[in-house]
């Protein structure tokens, strides 16, 4: 396992570009610079929940009202003073108000401590943040991907993920979605959430 910077990004793209023609392809094309930006633990898992079931576009917009009541990057006790009514006006459902004030406590009783995180292996820190009421595997996966910035997270759940493997190596690799984008990442260790980025970015694109 390796933390992600600007230094170990250069040598992941340059490995799995010889390894995989179709990432070489996408890392020629597309800057990968979000994947070592630092960012607030709260505020990545809060915009996790923001987004679960919903569009990149509905959620954006979600995210910007909110933004107007409590100033971005989030953090617990703003959160937590907002009244639950001018969250649900934003566009929140009531049961997301429910996990981010969970996700607030938390925080508050130092769950989120990135120090304290930094020292468990990934399996660990899923299990951790899955035990926060409304976060599920894939935000834990999330977090380790753009908070802890862990290489070499696979997140075999993720729809954008296994639409990307489908169109890019479908016809190279053989099995259903899942098993695709498995057999695809193979060639990524131990930078698969790198190649993970890259599948994402490339649906940008369509």
């Amino acid at each position: 396992m390796f933390i992600l910077t600007a230094s170990r990004l250069k040598t992941a793209q340059q490995e799995i570009a010889d390894s995989d023609a179709v990432m070489a392809d996408l890392i020629a094309r597309l800057p990968a610079a979000k994947l070592v930006r630092k960012q607030s633990p709260f505020h990545v898992l809060a915009t996790s929940i923001i987004n679960q079931q919903l569009s990149q576009k509905a959620a954006a917009a979600i995210e910007n009202r909110i933004a107007t009541l409590a100033p971005a990057p989030f953090n617990a006790v703003d959160i937590t003073q907002l009244p639950k009514e001018q969250l649900r006006q934003a566009g929140l459902s009531h049961r997301k108000i429910e996990y981010l004030h969970a996700l607030a406590q938390a925080e508050i009783n130092g769950v989120l401590d990135e120090k304290q995180l930094n020292r468990l292996s990934d399996n660990e820190v899923v299990s951790q943040l899955t035990a926060i009421h409304g976060i599920g595997k894939w935000t834990a996966e999330m977090f380790l991907m753009f908070c802890l910035r862990r290489s070499n997270v696979l997140s075999l759940g993720d729809a954008g993920l296994l639409r990307a493997a489908r169109m890019l190596y479908g016809k190279r690799l053989r099995g259903d979605d899942g098993e695709v984008l498995e057999k695809a990442a193979k060639k990524w260790h131990p930078w698969r959430t790198v190649g993970c980025y890259y599948l994402w970015r490339s649906l940008d694109k369509k």
